[in-house]
């Protein structure tokens, strides 16, 4: 499961606690070499082709205010 991260890293603490494994880690430099395409500009094509390089089946989207690290993803946020 992929979680577009919050301002207040919730997806990763509450997805985490309930055993729901997440494709993305809590720290952003053990993130950063395997998922570099999400740290910069790029659009929906690229997410996509992402998700399924890492077998994501399912995208959590949230209400809450987002983290910095989503405004270049291809999905709303």
């Amino acid at each position: 499961m992929e979680a577009v991260d919050t301002a207040g890293h919730w997806p990763a603490d509450f997805l985490a606690r309930a055993r729901i494994p997440l494709a993305r880690g809590w720290f952003r430099q053990e993130d950063f070499p395997q998922n570099r395409v999400l740290y910069g500009e790029f659009g929906a094509k690229a997410y996509v082709a992402w998700l399924r390089r890492v077998s994501v089946r399912y995208v959590v989207l949230t209400s809450a205010r987002p983290d910095y690290s989503c405004a270049g993803r291809g999905v709303v946020c």
